[in-house]
């Protein structure tokens, strides 16, 4: 990431596909972009359906991954720029795009952190 207050990616686009986990987005995050995206005027951009829910035992999910379509992030344009990103700001994005190459894993004894 560029330093500074723009806080942009140098749009290599290599994060913002199915090569790599998408995820998780909590609950919360995707409220937020669902409801960035009406408040912008844009409420078709993104959808429920844009996330897939980690959950299997009938409980509303906590957790979701980001959905790909042939083989990308649907949030990732034609620019390479994420919409999030490029539409709502960086704050908006969910905390693992954040992160990203960081791939903070918990373990039985802590956190281990690698790159991706």
């Amino acid at each position: 990431m560029l330093p500074g207050p723009a806080n942009r990616l140098l749009s290599c686009t290599r994060c913002c596909t199915s090569k790599h986990l998408l995820g998780p987005v909590s609950a919360d995050e995707v409220q937020k972009i669902l409801e960035g995206f009406k408040q912008a005027g844009q409420p078709a951009r993104a959808r429920i359906s844009d996330f897939i829910p980690l959950s299997n035992d009938g409980t509303p999910p906590e957790s979701f991954l980001l959905r790909t379509e042939n083989g990308r992030c649907t949030f990732l344009q034609g620019n390479g720029l994420c919409a999030i990103h490029e539409e709502l700001g960086v704050d908006l994005k969910p905390g693992a795009c954040r992160l990203f190459p960081f791939r903070p894993v918990r373990t039985l004894t802590g956190w281990d952190v690698g790159l991706s």
